[in-house]
């Protein structure tokens, strides 16, 4: 089991959350892409001009103690001399590093204040003004890095990770350790002074599940609906005949490299939000009576609508669409539950579920969205029963065919969709204390980079008052469509 933390340090309203932290990456960890993702946390103060060094005191200690405790997250990865990821004392042994960028006087590159963001709908975010590793692309092999960003009126906080390491989970569980030190270093600046013992990693329970499931390649290989679960594309994944000496890359060149095809149109990215009440009336009408394996859950609901309406907006219903021809919705999903990993496990345990309906009939209003909403539901309750079995997959992967490893979803701008969902992530609730904001130490605004994940459609975490944001990608004829879809109108509201 691994070490967990046992505070001593005075505390104020509850106790840190504790994570477990492991000394080697697991084959869940080794199939992921080598790229970064941020995580923008927005903060609205109007004293924040005044108490810049104050504040950026605060997050410099917070993230110094989390390192203290936690020293595997200064570590650097690296690749063995089997292609297998491992960590790496970092050249700064007892750093995370935080940048801190200052925009607050006239004539620097921010162009406006934080009450021109806010009411803009805290969009255009870029990458490399805010975020210290831009999204994509690696110029570093460090685990996590953040950047706090001061603007007139606020300030913009941003933390990048490795998907080498973390999954969402994890990220929401790093970061909320670091809310909650800095929060009590505001009550008691004591907190600083006191040394604890750090906290030691433990044996990664997905490689010990992984050596108790070792079962034969050739039999695996031929099961696609392991290599789905695990985001896979089970014909052109895995093969034996690759070059031996090839090694897999540590980072990604360049974000600009996006999966769209060459001379295809700009990308545009718009955020919708969704009221608590929109998303009740989504759930009541995607519910029908049903089996019990088939209740319907928000999140279903919402997903369905989003599946229909963004098909819709990306293809032509002018065109001549095969009978046969489905269109396939990816749902990303935190396993930590059905493999008995606690959730304050950092690594990646995250899967895919796979749903698959006719174009035509989803075009045309055939399948309701009940109809669509059991299926997304039927098809998580199997792919839930087939998590174990596809850690031992992604372990039985020889290390040879590592290379060869194509992912299920590969045009993010067609008839294939690929969802991924923050909403159960507890930003809105973290609170980082009176310096930070004048929202009562909580965010104003969770946002990730502009075009972080090309093509891709996020779920933001829910709101305080129930609402729920989502990010959605696509060619710009096609968001054309999509705002002028009455029916989508009904139920999402256009934030910016």
């Amino acid at each position: 089991m691994p070490h967990r933390l046992q505070s001593t340090m005075p505390l104020g309203l509850f106790a840190p959350p504790i994570i477990d932290t492991y000394t080697e990456f697991s084959p869940l960890d080794e199939i992921m892409p080598p790229l970064y993702y941020a995580a923008i946390l927005a903060f609205g103060s109007q004293s924040t001009d005044k108490n810049n060094d104050f504040v950026f005191s605060i997050l410099k200690t917070g993230l110094s103690k989390l390192a203290e405790l936690y020293p595997l997250l200064t570590s650097e990865f690296a690749r063995d001399v089997s292609n297998h990821l491992i960590l790496e004392q970092s050249i700064s042994p007892d750093e995370i590093a935080l940048v801190r960028k200052d925009l607050t006087q006239f004539g620097s590159e921010w162009i406006g204040s934080y009450q021109k963001l806010k009411t803009s709908g805290m969009t255009g975010l870029d990458a490399k003004i805010l975020a210290p590793i831009v999204a994509g692309i690696g110029t570093t092999r460090k685990l996590i890095s953040a950047q706090v960003t001061f603007i007139p009126g606020g300030m913009l906080l941003s933390m990048c990770f490795t998907h080498l390491l973390f999954d969402g989970q994890s990220a929401a569980l790093i970061i909320g350790l670091w809310a909650n030190l800095c929060r009590e270093l505001q009550q008691n600046p004591a907190v600083a002074k006191i040394r604890e013992e750090s906290v030691k990693p433990g044996e990664n329970p997905v490689v010990a599940l992984a050596k108790k499931l070792k079962l034969n390649y050739e039999e695996l290989k031929g099961r696609p609906e392991l290599w789905e679960v695990l985001g896979l594309d089970w014909k052109k994944s895995g093969n034996l005949q690759a070059e031996a000496f090839f090694e897999m890359p540590l980072v990604i060149p360049a974000a600009a490299e996006s999966p769209l095809s060459p001379g295809s149109s700009q990308l545009v990215s718009m955020i919708f939000s969704f009221s608590k009440s929109a998303l009740e009336s989504l759930k009541t009408t995607a519910t029908t009576p049903a089996a019990e394996d088939s209740r319907i859950s928000t999140h279903d609901a919402l997903v369905a609508f989003l599946w229909r309406h963004i098909l819709r907006a990306r293809l032509n219903s002018n065109d001549k669409i095969p009978q046969d021809k489905k269109s396939m919705l990816a749902v990303a999903v935190n396993g930590r539950k059905e493999l008995s990993i606690p959730e304050s496990h950092i690594g990646n345990v995250i899967f895919e579920s796979i749903s698959s309906y006719s174009i035509r009939d989803v075009l045309s209003g055939q399948a309701s969205l009940a109809q669509l909403a059991k299926t997304i539901r039927q098809n998580l309750n199997k792919n839930k029963k087939l998590f174990l079995e596809g850690v031992a997959c992604a372990s039985s992967i020889p290390n040879q065919a590592l290379s060869t490893l194509r992912y299920l979803i590969d045009d993010f701008v067609s008839q294939d969709i690929l969802t991924t969902s923050w909403v159960k992530m507890p930003y809105y609730s973290m609170e980082w204390g009176p310096a930070f904001s004048d929202n009562g130490g909580y965010i104003d605004f969770f946002r990730m980079p502009e075009g972080q994940f090309p093509g891709g459609n996020c779920i933001f975490p829910r709101k305080r008052n129930g609402d729920v944001e989502v990010v959605l990608n696509m060619k710009e004829e096609q968001m054309r469509r999509l705002i002028s879809d009455k029916e989508f109108l009904e139920m999402a509201s256009l934030v910016a």
